[in-house]
């Protein structure tokens, strides 16, 4: 199951980037229908965020990858994993308080 988790964000949370970083290089474009009216600081807001969940979804990988292998949880990974969470958790709860 964590294989499945961490597959699915990390290819969905790839595909989310990619497709908002081509909305944000084409921006200035004549034509454009959809701009992104945010600043430097919202750029990397949005990479870090983003960075976060796919590092979160790669821990997952590899815990599953574990799991199927040698038949426990790996207590690092499991640490790794929580730690991303957690400091996701800490930037919602910023950018909330934020807006």
């Amino acid at each position: 199951m964590l294989l499945a988790i961490g597959t699915v964000l990390v290819v969905f949370m790839g595909a989310l980037g990619i497709y908002i970083g081509s909305i944000i290089a084409q921006t200035d474009a004549p034509g454009q229908t959809t701009r992104f009216s945010g600043g430097p600081d919202d750029v990397m807001m949005i990479i870090g965020v983003f960075g976060l969940v796919i590092s979160f979804g790669v821990a997952a990988m590899a815990g599953g990858v574990w799991q199927i292998i040698y038949g426990k949880p790996n207590r690092i990974l499991m640490v790794a994993m929580f730690l991303v969470a957690g400091i996701l958790y800490v930037i919602a709860r910023i950018v909330k308080t934020m807006s």
